[in-house]
């Protein structure tokens, strides 16, 4: 009966910070996707109205409204990747991939909103045309998910580096950057769903906790690992290794 009751009662404890994470999780996505709706549904009707007047003006407000549309994409796909990972429906059409072709348009696609957030660039691709067995549309998920989570938590660095490599048996691809770190006791947990590392890093910043898991999530199913650990002289770097097509 004891025993019983244990189980019962780790169970029930389980159920209810089960529910409580979900509860957060729904929360914190219905604020996201606030944000950049208010942003856009303002700038549009200050447009539509003929408000702003100042030519500058105007196109500055149409860059923040197609910026807040794609941040809105990235959103909208991960809740769908998490969505369908839980319930094991992801598919992947997966095909012979050039990886620093994928990585750099990735990147290039990027670049104004990371210098936009203060961020100084660096691309380095030493694979030689190396290529892995990827679903390219996967690996840009997984790409976004670094790279939003380094405007959010590692813009103070100021620094970005993306780069690729590969020896005989894989390709490499490393996204760093010179922001506070992560903790070491912090490095593998990142990758669990829900999990954000501590309040004085994230309180302020918005976000679900749910990337780094669908970046891990991704790349495991195409082949590949991901690991995260310390850039020097300063910052986070994550690795992902895919084995390489021969």
């Amino acid at each position: 009966l004891l025993l019983g009751g244990s189980v019962l009662l780790v169970q029930v404890r389980r159920n209810s910070l089960e529910a409580v994470r979900k509860t957060t999780f729904v929360s914190n996505v219905s604020h996201e996707l606030k944000t950049p709706l208010t942003t856009i549904r303002m700038y549009g009707e200050m447009l539509g109205d003929g408000l702003v007047k100042n030519e500058g003006k105007r196109k500055g407000y149409l860059a923040t409204i197609i910026a807040e549309s794609q941040r809105l994409t990235r959103l909208v796909n991960n809740v769908l990747d998490f969505g369908r990972l839980e319930r094991g429906e992801k598919t992947y059409d997966l095909r012979e991939t050039t990886v620093g072709s994928a990585a750099e348009e990735v990147l290039e696609m990027q670049r104004l909103r990371l210098e936009d957030a203060g961020l100084e660039v660096d691309w380095e691709d030493d694979s030689a045309g190396a290529s892995a067995k990827l679903d390219p549309d996967s690996l840009e998920q997984v790409l976004l998910n670094l790279l939003d989570n380094l405007v959010k938590y590692a813009a103070e660095g100021e620094y970005v580096r993306m780069g690729v490599s590969a020896d005989a048996a894989d390709v490499c691809l490393e996204v760093a950057d010179r922001g506070p770190g992560i903790p070491p006791d912090h490095r593998e947990r990142i990758f669990e769903t829900f999990h954000r590392v501590d309040e004085s890093l994230t309180a302020n910043k918005p976000g679900c906790g749910i990337g780094l898991g669908i970046a891990r999530k991704l790349v495991e199913d195409m082949g590949g690992r991901i690991i995260c650990e310390a850039n020097r002289p300063r910052g986070a770097k994550f690795r992902i290794t895919f084995p390489r097509s021969h």
